[in-house]
């Protein structure tokens, strides 16, 4: 009877990376700090909604005060979708890394939080298959508007 994989002891629990990142991001708010300064994370999702905000054109959405601070809002959710994406995608590259160094899904499930490593491994490559269909498709887009301007050109 073949005998199941071993899998080694978590090197840290998933609540406590939940921790760790919850009280960072806290004391970056400035709860806790004597000047109250809002640093780090909270203050890079600050700047780049203003920067989003002021960098694009949006008269519809800014006629007043409450509209400005809607429109913050909503330019924080949007730098944060954003940011969701760029984690996803930096993760993915992070556990290509360690599965190059050896790394089994065991090992990458039982350090990121999944049941075991079969669900890991679906959710990874999923994410590289997803990717892959959205390269092939801006490919596509690519070419066609490719073939679409030279035909443009034969016609004149």
């Amino acid at each position: 009877m073949p005998k199941s994989p071993s899998r080694k002891s978590e090197p840290w629990s998933t609540r406590k990376v939940q921790e760790l990142f919850d009280e960072q991001f806290e004391k970056d708010r400035g709860r806790g700090r004597e000047d109250g300064e809002v640093v780090g994370l909270p203050a890079w999702i600050n700047a780049l909604a203003d920067q989003l905000i002021e960098e694009t054109d949006h008269p519809e959405w800014d006629e007043t005060d409450e509209d400005r601070d809607r429109l913050m809002w909503l330019a924080m959710a949007a730098v944060l979708g954003e940011m969701e994406r760029f984690a996803r995608r930096e993760g993915d590259i992070s556990v290509a890394g360690a599965r190059e160094l050896g790394a089994t899904w065991d090992d990458v499930a039982v350090t990121t939080g999944y049941s075991n490593g079969v669900s890991a491994s679906r959710r990874y490559t999923a994410g590289q298959r997803e990717r892959a269909a959205h390269g092939e498709r801006l490919r596509r887009k690519r070419a066609k508007e490719a073939e679409e301007a030279a035909e443009g050109e034969n016609d004149s």
